[in-house]
């Protein structure tokens, strides 16, 4: 046999075999690592960052789209309000009064029609439906704060929900069974507002003002 189909020596036994062999015929001695092998082995040395660059690029995009969010958000205006745009307590007194005396010119209406039992549906739709109805819609108010100039307002100085309209009721409703005391506060709070204002989270400004 020729030198040249010997090419190393197998370093367990000493025995010669050929240069493409993988294993030792002699002793059965693994001469050459098996192609599958050092494909796994380098999987195994792949760079375990190689995945932060995608996070660190999803984590840029997320932060872009929240800064693009967050500038389409308008800020609060109530902060910028002069003292002179929160309705006072006697002007609106003179809303509320023009408002009364229209539900109660209904009433007698109804009463002096013979309709009774009407009459109590009018003082509650004036109650659970104009004041509520009126405040949240494109009015900002009652026709007695239309005829004042007055609006409601959140403390952001936007038309209110209806949810909040309905909480400005149930603040109403607390001031009555309190003795109207509440409707006081109007005279002493920074930014005008009584028991149902708080409650609620609304304001009264002079249309133009917001």
């Amino acid at each position: 046999m020729s030198d040249d189909s010997f090419e190393i020596i197998c370093p367990r036994c000493r025995a010669s075999v050929p240069a493409d062999a993988e294993i030792c015929p002699a002793c059965g001695h693994e001469l050459i690592t098996r192609p599958v092998r050092a494909a796994t082995a380098s999987t195994a040395a792949r760079p375990a960052d190689a995945q932060p660059p995608e996070d660190e690029d999803a984590a840029r995009q997320a932060f872009e789209r929240i800064r693009e969010l967050s500038a389409h958000v308008p800020p609060s205006r109530a902060v910028a309000l002069a003292p002179s745009a929160y309705a006072g307590f006697w002007i609106r007194v003179l809303a509320s009064l023009i408002d009364e005396v229209l539900i109660l010119g209904a009433v007698f209406v109804t009463v002096e029609l013979g309709a009774r039992t009407l009459a109590g549906l009018v003082i509650f739709a004036g109650v659970f439906l104009y004041y509520p109805l009126m405040e949240a819609s494109d009015a900002q108010g009652t026709i007695g704060k239309l005829v004042l100039g007055l609006a409601v307002t959140d403390t952001a100085g936007r038309r209110i929900s209806y949810a909040r309209a309905y909480g400005r009721v149930v603040g109403r409703i607390v001031c009555a069974v309190t003795g109207n005391i509440g409707y006081l506060l109007v005279a002493f709070t920074s930014r005008k507002q009584g028991l149902h204002d708080l409650i609620a989270g609304t304001l009264v400004l002079h249309r133009g003002f917001y």
